[in-house]
């Protein structure tokens, strides 16, 4: 089962009384969302404050799916990388 099937119904969170929503952009194996599947993972984390991409994609995937998923990639302030990877890296633009 993947990921972003298991914490579908999460969609949003309260956590000392914010509102967060956490969206899966990118995963190796296929959900029942309709978004595409593609090496790595990749969140959205949305916060009353906050617009964070947490890891990025080594492809077009994580567009399209955001575009999917109704999430604005423009919008986000943060990223955070899990790691030093040139793919995760190669995606961020200013």
């Amino acid at each position: 089962m993947a990921f972003r099937d298991r914490i579908k119904d999460i969609g949003f969170l309260i956590l000392n009384e914010e509102k967060m929503r956490i969206a899966n952009l990118v995963e190796n194996e296929l959900g029942d969302t309709g978004c595409e599947s593609a090496h790595g993972l990749s969140f959205y984390i949305e916060t009353e404050n906050h617009k964070l991409l947490f890891d990025t994609s080594p492809s077009e995937v994580l567009i399209r799916n955001a575009q999917k998923l109704g999430v604005d990639l423009t919008s986000i302030d943060t990223v955070i990388l899990s790691h030093g990877g040139m793919w995760l890296v190669s995606r961020i633009k200013n």
